[in-house]
């Protein structure tokens, strides 16, 4: 995960030391997350506070270890004036944090792509990656049935931003009509509550186990997640849909992951009746940030493992990989 800084966003975080979670978002910055400055390692030195402003460069990023970087930038990044669709132009760079100074970030901060934030704005933005109410913590679990957690609605204040969201999960579909209509519309609602956006949808499921087959076709599927998708976005998705026999090719573990965040359960993500009962025999929904580098690298093994197997099911019957075929993390 890269932080992007224009220099006005980085005097304006200086200047925010006094802010109570400010000490927190600092500690992450220098721990967890890569940094580029959008201006040139000379033009940190001008203005009022140049040497206050290069002091506090290097303190951020000086002592991180080899796995995390810093890199002062020739251009900006996003390009200027920031567009609506900007996060279609952002090529392998698919967890941005942007603070920028620029008039249009406000209007694209209001599509809820991306996590982007004005002069000011720096502590706030960068807080949403930790755990809320949290002390300097990554990781949230919903226990499922409890008050907290009894209904899907429940996730909504849990989800950021994003424009990619894959879904794993074996029996998602080998379900009857009213458990399924119960549970994946819901999510969806939740997960891309209050986006703007075309979002690109991956479903990677099972088509048959233990003599139960999926009762729903392609098309079935694919107008049940655009119709939800385009009625809450305004946005019909991209949508494709990864079915497999060999359970081998499906993992066991349910995930989702989307550009911020990544969701672990060890249930199927069917956790509800119709009527509102709890289904569900897990216990927790694990909701990880990837600001944390150790869940990163926990999300990019888990998207390297759906790769092998969606290269294992298109190598097997290239028919079992439907629809756009569009993805910022999997190739099809």
């Amino acid at each position: 995960m890269i932080v992007y800084f224009d220099k006005e966003n980085l005097e304006s975080l200086l200047r925010s030391r006094s802010v109570p979670s400010y000490g927190d978002v600092e500690r992450m910055i220098k721990n967890q997350l890569n940094i580029k400055f959008n201006f040139t390692k000379a033009a940190i030195h001008s203005g009022t506070n140049g040497v206050g402003l290069a002091n506090y460069a290097t303190q951020i990023t000086s002592g991180r270890g080899e796995q995390l970087n810093h890199e002062f930038l020739e251009e900006q990044y996003p390009a200027r004036p920031v567009k609506q669709n900007a996060h279609t132009h952002f090529d392998h760079i698919t967890r941005p944090v942007m603070l920028v100074n620029d008039e249009r970030t406000a209007a694209y901060r209001d599509i809820n792509a991306c996590l982007i934030g004005e002069v000011g704005q720096e502590v706030e933005v960068l807080s949403r990656l930790q755990k809320r109410g949290g002390d300097y913590e990554f990781e949230s679990k919903l226990y499922i049935g409890e008050p907290e957690f009894r209904n899907w609605d429940h996730l909504r204040p849990y989800c950021l931003p994003c424009y990619d969201v894959i879904i794993s999960d074996r029996y998602l579909l080998l379900q009857d009509d009213d458990t399924i209509r119960a549970n994946y519309p819901k999510l969806l609602e939740n997960l891309l509550y209050d986006k703007q956006i075309k979002v690109n949808i991956v479903l990677i499921v099972l088509r048959r186990s233990n003599n139960r087959e999926v009762s729903w076709t392609f098309e079935q599927i694919k107008k049940l997640t655009k119709d939800k998708v385009k009625a809450l976005t305004g946005k019909a998705p991209n949508f494709t849909l990864v079915w497999a026999n060999d359970p081998k090719n499906v993992r066991h573990d349910r995930h989702i992951i989307t550009n911020y965040q990544w969701l672990q359960s060890g249930d199927t993500f069917n956790y509800f009746s119709a009527t509102g009962n709890l289904l569900s025999e897990g216990d927790t929904l694990t909701i990880n940030s990837l600001a944390r580098a150790e869940h990163r690298r926990g999300a990019n093994l888990i998207l390297n493992r759906f790769q092998t197997r969606i290269d294992n099911v298109r190598a097997l019957n290239p028919d079992y990989v439907q629809g756009d075929r569009v993805s910022s993390f999997l190739t099809f």
